[in-house]
């Protein structure tokens, strides 16, 4: 029988030392009375240092962080918890109380696991996790680029800007977008930007006349720490920095101050930079794609604007025309926001013919933006399904234009003729069947079959 008990001691004793993990066994007076061989890998300490030290030293010397035994003898319950060690090294701590008959504590014995992998596994899983949102929202953003893409396509009245950005895909040039506000200038810059070899690289935007001018120069530039008062401590990588090998896309730039128009004109001549308080250039490389819905070229003549910087961006000029000189843009605009809109809100919104000639016949003023924010102000607002001339804001009501016809339409026939037509064949392009048609134009299935046969035969896609 002392054979056994001897050989079950050393098996006890070899399975103690065999473990990786510590295990501490705490008396009912706070004393460390053993530990096991994994102790001095978790703790720095040996075993012989350990033993006789109460728990409550140990925490005041920081090396328990906190004491899971002393959390026991308060609560007198078992603890689980899961605790950073040291750092990069994370541990599961398993603390239980050993009770005598009548309820009072004797022992503590607590037993630390290493979870060092499966925090690693974890965080792994945890970044995976923010990466797969991430990635979520970045195909969402390409899903609304990729339909911007195509809805712009079908405009007929910037086709020869398309065939324009197509070209230059392969080309670095800088390109000057001017037109009103509202045309979709930074639409075109981003086209431009997704058909270039950048394409993968950052696109970066920024507002020239949003900013204001004393703020202006650290957004581009950047700044060095303590550069000046209220500067962040760590100084600030600039806008044209984080353009590096990618787009930057400068809006209104007509706003930029003469100050800034000779330093961007440094850059562009250069490829090099100085943060703000800095004196060490940085090399900088990027496309340059310029807006602006002023005319620079009457403020070059003003001295308002640097020559030099204006053939320096105007290398590539675009030019996108008002709405209201796009008559047939107008038509598909109002169909696709339309159709988007009842997409986005569940609704099933669709515009009177009274309507739909009354908005075909406005200037448009505020031009692509504005007629997006009206179609979905008449989707979430109305109340009938049918959006009527009379639910129009009262300043579409107000102004009565002629429409845009051409000069084959003498008579008023043959200029009403010639509107019908537009309108059907952009409706038949767009919705292909007769009830879509009927449906979208407010009129019977009969009605829209015999307009279609009158303005689409001979069209081989009809």
């Amino acid at each position: 029988m002392d054979h056994v008990a001897d050989t079950r001691k050393l098996d006890y004793e070899a399975i103690l030392k065999a473990l990786h993990d510590d295990i501490v066994v705490v008396d009912e007076n706070g004393v460390i009375v053993q530990v096991t061989p994994g102790w001095e890998k978790n703790y720095g300490m040996t075993m012989e240092e350990a033993v006789g030290k109460t728990v409550y030293y140990m925490e005041e010397q920081k090396i328990f962080k906190p004491s899971v035994a002393r959390i026991v003898f308060e609560t007198g319950e078992r603890l689980i918890i899961a605790h950073e060690l040291k750092p990069g090294t994370f541990v599961l701590i398993v603390a239980v109380p050993l009770k005598d008959v009548e309820g009072k504590i004797k022992y503590v014995v607590s037993y630390a696991m290493d979870i060092t992998d499966l925090q690693i596994i974890e965080e792994k899983y945890e970044k995976m996790k923010r990466d797969m949102i991430r990635y979520k929202e970045e195909l969402n953003s390409y899903r609304r680029l990729f339909q911007t893409y195509e809805k712009q396509s079908q405009l007929q009245g910037v086709q020869h800007l398309h065939k324009i950005i197509d070209k230059m895909g392969k080309y670095d040039a800088n390109v000057l977008i001017t037109g009103e506000s509202g045309v979709g200038k930074t639409t075109f810059a981003r086209m431009i930007h997704a058909k270039s070899c950048r394409a993968e690289q950052s696109f970066i935007e920024i507002s020239c006349g949003a900013i204001p001018e004393n703020l202006l120069e650290s957004e581009l530039f950047g700044y060095e720490k303590g550069a000046f008062t209220g500067a962040d401590q760590k100084g600030k990588i600039g806008l044209i920095e984080m353009a590096h090998k990618g787009t930057l896309f400068l809006d209104e730039v007509s706003d930029l101050p003469l100050k800034l128009q000779v330093k961007l004109l440094k850059v562009l001549q250069d490829k090099v930079i100085m943060r703000v308080g800095g004196k060490t250039e940085i090399a900088v490389d990027f496309r340059l794609i310029t807006a602006s819905n002023k005319d620079l070229q009457q403020l070059v003549s003003e001295e308002a604007f640097r020559e030099d910087l204006f053939y320096r961006l105007n290398v590539v000029p675009l030019e996108i025309p008002p709405l209201r000189e796009r008559a047939k843009d107008i038509l598909y605009l109002i169909n696709t926001f339309i159709e988007g809109f009842n997409d986005k809100y569940q609704e099933h919104k669709k515009l009177s013919t009274t309507a739909f000639n009354q908005l075909l016949s406005y200037s448009w003023p505020g031009n692509i933006r504005e007629l997006e924010n009206v179609i979905e102000r008449l989707v979430i607002t109305t109340e009938e399904e049918l959006i009527t001339e009379a639910d129009l804001p009262p300043n579409i009501l107000r102004e009565k234009r002629e429409l845009p016809l051409s000069s084959e339409a003498q008579t008023f026939d043959d200029m009403v003729e010639e509107f019908e037509k537009n309108v059907i064949q952009a409706a038949v392009k767009k919705y292909k069947t007769t009830v879509k048609v009927a449906e979208m134009l407010g009129m019977s299935q009969s009605t829209a079959a015999r307009k279609m046969k009158k303005y689409m035969s001979g069209n081989e896609n009809f």
